[in-house]
């Protein structure tokens, strides 16, 4: 039996050694007959390469960066080089034709015309490149067998050339992201894809194809696409609703049309795709209702709709054994509960993106069960329940946790931190509870980003977070802790960089010693505790970029504060503390500060004049200190955009160099004692929007020297409590152009004034509605005037009536006479009048009962005469409104109107009426006969000259009457 085995097992490895040999032979002799590289193409290829430098024209784009190679300079020339061998180049085995072209990522930068002698091209690929906004070459058209093109990150630019549409053959077409500006005008799109039917894959990403219109899909639709699988035209400028007719294009399994204003409910025929895998809807501005069933179909594995924040909808029941890997809804008005079902049925789900959205109920438990996780983001909810018990088992993949902003209660399972794959973890403004346990395995720990910020957690933090060896985020403040750890006992966290220990019930008296160590920390917040004494200089780290240390109770710097350059701090905040002496000059070292707030200490002495000139300062705030100088020269403050000085002791006058400050937003230099004419070179700032200078000594005229709108954003001003005089002028109110924008003509709503970052918020103190206020964030929407207490006179132009943005309009305690300004019920937005301590005559005008935001209006000590009107707002202002005008009668006051008030008011008022229609009656004669216009305007003129001698006539025994 083994001899007869053996025999067996010979002749087969016999058979095996015979077949080897053959097939050998058999591809020795292909090699033989493969046709080599044909002359004529070499001789194209090797043009090419000599029309194209070595080296890039433009830095890459991001896209491109990582794979650029040397592939066309490493062709070898030679004449007995073959160059079907060539690096990008594959031929014809049967002709030596070349058949495919895969020049990507090449540095190419020059010429490609050589490319158009290769005819019987299949396949080009010259994505990547660097053409650097070179127009389409012409002559596509000649390479009438290619069945693939790829032409995209290269730079061409313009039009899309007629000759592509030309290539009857194309399967695959990506033109996607080839520079700033491409299009599809002449042709348009629907010219363009005419004879293209054997399509499969067309890509358009960021190509302009506005020209299109909003028939933009029945473009697509009409034209036969029986085998088109993807369509991408992401950012391309389209506009209007995807046609039912859409729904012919069956074969589609991925549909990019992310970023065009759509403005448009989602049709329901996408629950009729089969075969779709991909849909990208993100940022398409749509509404209505979500069809839920699109959720439900077999072969969807990536739904992204994010950004739509009027689209509604709902998660479904999820079937078992779905395909889907992507769930992104950021920031769309999906709403309810959260269906078990996602973590028990979607296996297969890497990224669940449902941040920013409604959601409410209980977290479901079952988000544990999710094993192919590997982001997941459900913040800015209304989330209710306890954390899911993650391990390590169930979750390993699981890269990026971010619960945070919702209304999360319960314990913090420590199993969290050591999950095996888990670099960023956000359980942030939460109400999470009890202590954090002590957990083991720190050293297999790859967590680097940490935020427990604004919970309840109590107890102490335990000394494992501090061992976790790659974190480099640490932020723990707006707890109940009642220590963070004993700090000496810690090892030495080398690698954090951001430490955000702001903590306010945790007592913490001194800085923490531990922080010597840090070298390698960047951002530190040790913001509202008690930390008391000097500053030590060792906090003083060169890599620092960010040192928060306000609402504390120091007092002083160290002596020995560093002469290091610290040239990345951007942002120090020391508001809120009690440091005294004066910021030392060598502050100045830091070249990169962007923020400095030094306000509310007892800072005083001169202000370091090289402060002014660092060219990186953003924000200058030393509001609340001691100060009585302020730096004289300013020349080089180019990126200043707030200066904040008010409440110190200034003196002097405000220096010129100011003028400089282009990019200036915010001046406050209120409550000083400066003495200066009013700085009119002000119309040097363009960017003004909030100029305070109340309560110091300022004198003279407010004039405006130029033209129109010469002070275009500015939004909020306050010269109250100075000396300042003069009439008010039509060019001030008119300079003021954007008191003047309604919420209509705004370009843009709600833009805040004063962040410049998410790490800085401005405030600005004001007087509204008679009390002091503080606007920590000032939104362009908030308009104040306030020109109360100086030495105003004259009428009050009707100009005023311009500023229709106003909310708070205060010119009280001047000298103000005449009339009140009928404009004023313009000012639809007003919600604060204060007129007092004038010498305002007349009437009220009863145009101001139309003011229907009015909250508080004060006319009290003018001189006033005549009825109260009544109706709206006016129907709630009590007596102290009115008081100091003996003239005055009618509800509210105790003083009723007689007839003859009643007469005489309405006397008046008859005549102005009369005396404004009469004169532009008589002024409109003019186009009619001037004679004509003029007797009538005399006519009346010499009406109303009668009867106001007659009132003066009526007036007088009474005067006389009243000094008896």
């Amino acid at each position: 039996m083994g001899y007869y085995l053996y025999n067996h097992l010979k002749i087969l490895g016999v058979i095996f050694l015979c077949f080897a040999l053959h097939s050998n032979v058999v591809v020795s002799s292909s090699s033989t007959a493969q046709k080599r590289c044909v002359h004529s193409q070499k001789l194209a290829l090797a043009q090419l390469r000599d029309l194209n430098p070595p080296a890039p024209a433009t830095t890459p784009s991001i896209e491109c960066w990582h794979n650029y190679s040397m592939k066309v300079m490493e062709w070898n020339m030679e004449e007995e080089e073959d160059c079907c061998s060539w690096g990008g180049v594959s031929c014809d085995p049967a002709t030596g034709y070349v058949i495919g072209l895969d020049l990507s990522y090449s540095m190419l930068s020059g010429e490609i015309f050589p490319i158009f002698n290769l005819h019987h091209l299949q396949t080009l690929n010259l994505s990547c490149n660097n053409f650097n906004s070179t127009p389409f070459p012409s002559g596509f058209e000649k390479l009438r067998n290619l069945t693939h093109l790829n032409l995209s990150y290269n730079g061409f630019t313009g039009q899309i050339p007629m000759g592509i549409s030309r290539l009857t053959r194309l399967v695959s077409l990506d033109l996607s992201w080839m520079s700033a500006y491409v299009e599809l005008r002449k042709p348009n799109l629907e010219s363009f894809i005419m004879n293209l039917n054997s399509l499969e894959e067309v890509y358009l990403d960021g190509v302009d194809l506005s020209a299109q219109g909003s028939n933009w899909s029945q473009a697509l639709s009409s034209t036969t696409f029986p085998h088109l699988e993807v369509l991408s035209l992401s950012d391309c400028s389209l506009n209007g609703p995807i046609h039912p007719t859409f729904a012919n294009l069956k074969s589609l399994s991925s549909i990019h049309l992310e970023y065009n204003k759509l403005s448009s409910e989602v049709p329901t025929i996408l629950e009729n795709f089969m075969n779709l895998e991909t849909l990208n809807l993100a940022g398409c501005e749509l509404y209505g209702d979500f069809p839920k069933n699109v959720f439900r179909l077999p072969k969807l594995k990536v739904i992204d709709i994010s950004g739509n924040k009027l689209l509604r909808g709902q998660f479904p029941e999820f079937p078992k054994h779905t395909s889907l890997q992507m769930i992104s809804l950021l920031l769309t008005d999906f709403h309810g509960e959260l269906p078990q079902s996602i973590g028990n049925n979607l296996q297969s789900l890497k990224v669940l993106d449902i941040s920013y959205c409604n959601f409410w109920g209980s977290i479901p438990s079952s988000l544990a069960n999710l094993t192919s996780i590997i982001e997941l983001d459900v913040k800015e909810n209304r989330l209710t329940g306890s954390l899911p018990p993650f391990h390590s088992t169930s979750v390993p993949n699981l890269s990026y946790l971010d619960m945070s902003s919702n209304l999360l209660t319960g314990e913090i399972h420590s199993t969290v931190f050591t999950l095996p794959s888990l670099a960023q973890l956000r359980l942030n403004d939460n109400k999470f509870s009890g202590e954090i346990e002590a957990f083991p395995n720190t050293s297999s720990s790859v967590l680097e980003f940490l935020n427990l910020d604004g919970n309840q957690l109590r107890g102490v933090v335990p000394k494992s977070i501090f061992e976790l060896p790659k974190l480099f985020h640490l932020s723990l403040a707006s707890n109940n802790f009642n220590s963070i750890v004993k700090f000496g006992m810690l090892g030495n966290p080398k690698n954090l960089e951001y430490l955000d220990l702001e903590m306010r019930s945790c007592n913490i008296s001194k800085f923490p010693e531990i922080l010597k160590g840090l070298n390698a920390l960047e951002y530190l917040d040790l913001s509202d505790n008690k930390i008391e004494g000097e500053i030590p200089s060792w906090i003083w780290k060169n890599n620092l970029e960010y040192v928060n240390i306000s609402h504390n109770l120091l007092s002083v710097f160290d002596e020995y504060y560093p002469n290091a350059s610290l040239i990345n701090m951007y942002a120090l905040y020391l508001h809120g503390n009690r440091i005294k002496g004066s910021l030392p000059s060598t502050i100045c070292n830091m070249s990169s500060l962007e923020i400095l707030d030094a306000s509310d200490n007892n800072l005083g002495g001169l202000i370091p004049e090289c402060l002014a000139k660092l060219a990186t300062l953003s924000v200058f705030n030393l509001k609340g200190n001691r100060y009585h100088q302020m730096p004289s020269n300013f020349t080089f403050a180019h990126s200043l955009r707030t200066l904040n000085i008010n409440g110190n002791r200034l003196k002097g006058k405000l220096p010129r160099s100011l003028a400089n400050c282009k990019s200036l937003e915010i001046l406050d230099l209120g409550n000083n004692m400066i003495s200066d004419s009013f700085p009119f070179w002000l119309v040097k700032l363009p960017s003004l929007k909030v100029l305070v200078l109340r309560n110091n000594m300022f004198y003279g005229q407010v004039k405006i020297h130029g033209t129109k709108h010469v002070l275009p954003n500015l939004r909020i001003v306050d010269l109250s409590s100075n000396n300042l005089t003069g009439e008010l002028s039509r060019d001030f109110f008119q300079s003021l152009s954007a008191m003047a924008m309604t919420e209509r003509n705004k370009s843009t709503k709600n833009v805040i004034v004063g962040e410049y970052d998410w790490y800085y918020r401005d405030s600005v103190t004001i007087v509204n509605k008679g009390n002091e206020m503080v606007l920590v964030k000032i939104l362009t929407i908030y308009v104040s005037l306030d020109l109360s207490n100086n030495w105003f006179h004259g009428n009050v132009p009707e100009e005023i009536g311009e500023l229709k943005s106003l909310i708070v309009l205060n010119l009280s305690r001047n000298v103000f006479d005449g009339r009140i300004p009928t404009s004023l019920e313009e000012l639809s937005q007003l919600e604060s009048l204060d007129f007092s301590q004038n010498k305002f005559s007349g009437m009220i005008p009863p145009q101001l009962t139309s003011l229907t935001f009015l909250e508080v209006l004060n006319l009290s000590y003018n001189q006033l005469a005549g009825r109260i009107p009544l109706g709206s707002q006016f129907n709630t202002f009590t007596n102290s409104s009115y008081i100091g005008n003996e003239g005055l009668c009618g509800i509210p006051l105790s003083r009723k109107c007689s007839s003859e008030n009643d007469a005489r008011g309405a006397q008046e008022e008859s005549l102005e009426s009369e005396a404004m229609f009469d004169w532009r009656f008589a002024v409109a004669g003019c186009g009619f006969g001037l004679v004509v216009g003029l007797i009538i305007g005399f006519k009346f003129l010499a009406e109303i000259i009668i009867m106001w001698l007659v009132k003066q006539m009526k007036k007088q025994p009474r005067r006389n009457k009243k000094k008896i």
